[in-house]
């Protein structure tokens, strides 16, 4: 399930490299907490563990929340045109999807997604706050849960002279849950080594 993760998040990190939605600003754009830090954003803190307050607080967020959800929500992609500069591309999207919230404060969803202009098909499957959760709780309101996470991915590519070279990248995920009766809401923004990267909104009923 470990090697699963990893591969997953990899892949995130790849697609998040070239998009982003268009609520955000340029693509260009300096993560808040890089703006705030400066160099000491680089540095990885411990991952602290949910505490059982933290436990009890997501439960009844979220218990009002239906198992089966339907939801419309957009991506929008970041590409270099034809002119050479970044160009944004709105996805709308619609959504069939799965909704859980464990005792222990775990939340899971599961999403059948539909890119509405490309007619393509997609799953995708979310799990916060378990065991290997790299999300640290940041806020709790009364209907909201605020997390972040932060971590390295190393990857192979070709320098010069076809010699192989290890480089390292740095994601941060800047997440809002939010329950809405029996509904929910999801929102993601990602910034890669301090960089704006990719955001997403989706709400659910």
């Amino acid at each position: 399930m470990l090697k699963k993760t990893i591969f997953n998040l990899i892949s995130l990190v790849l697609v998040g490299l070239y998009s982003h939605n268009v609520m955000a600003a340029s693509c260009d754009e300096k993560s808040p907490a890089y703006v705030a830090q400066g160099d000491k954003y680089f540095d990885i803190e411990n991952v602290a563990k949910i505490t059982e307050k933290q436990k009890k607080a997501i439960k009844k967020i979220f218990s009002r929340v239906k198992t089966n959800l339907k939801g419309k929500g957009n991506t929008a992609v970041c590409f270099v045109g034809e002119n050479g500069k970044l160009d944004k591309q709105l996805e709308p999207e619609k959504y069939k999807a799965k909704f859980s919230v464990q005792a222990d404060g775990v939340i899971s969803l599961s999403i059948d997604a539909e890119k509405l202009k490309q007619r393509v098909t997609y799953n995708e499957t979310f799990t916060f706050f378990n065991t290997y959760s790299m999300f640290v709780i940041k806020k709790i309101t009364d209907n909201s849960v605020e997390a972040v996470s932060k971590y390295r991915i190393s990857r192979s590519a070709k320098g010069a002279g076809g010699k192989k070279i290890t480089k390292s990248i740095l994601r941060e995920e800047i997440v809002k849950l939010t329950s809405h009766g029996k509904g929910f809401k999801i929102k993601s923004t990602t910034y890669v080594n301090g960089y704006f990267s990719n955001e997403y909104s989706r709400s659910f009923r």
